[in-house]
């Protein structure tokens, strides 16, 4: 079954995961590094039907190194508040809500959103510069 996920080893460490998998060696720091499994998208089911398939197939099979990412489902604005709020307390950046129904898409989708809390400002635009290389015929700067 191919699995989509991520390379994890805990909250505000993602430099040392990054080491880890650069040094390509066979040292006893891989044992760091779990496999957090978030979809299956070779499954042709909705989201939540792939969440129990991977939950079956995970758990008839126990590793260390593979888990399965924990999914709660968001049951209004104030739950998604304060499970934001739990997230942010752990030093994470913010949280994925997925559409239960949906099927897996392999580009950014209305379907799975960035749920993150930022500084917003407004500024006014007092310039640009035409784009050149790449972004020719874009804008290039503001």
């Amino acid at each position: 079954m191919a699995l989509d996920g991520e390379l994890w080893t805990k909250r505000d460490d993602f430099q040392n995961a990054v080491s880890i998998v650069r040094k390509q060696d066979k040292s006893d720091r891989w044992k760091q590094i779990t496999y957090m499994v978030y979809d299956a998208p070779l499954l042709d089911t909705k989201f939540k039907q792939r969440l129990e398939t991977i939950k079956k197939v995970l758990s008839s099979k126990p590793s260390l190194y593979v888990k399965l990412h924990e999914h709660t489902e968001c049951k209004d604005q104030a739950h998604l508040d304060e499970e934001m709020d739990k997230v942010l307390a752990q030093k994470g950046e913010g949280l994925m809500i997925k559409d239960p129904n949906s099927y897996y898409e392999s580009c950014r989708s209305e379907k799975l959103l960035k749920v993150k809390k930022f500084d917003d400002t407004e500024a006014v635009v007092i310039g640009h510069l035409k784009g050149t290389g790449r972004c020719f015929n874009m804008c290039g700067a503001i």
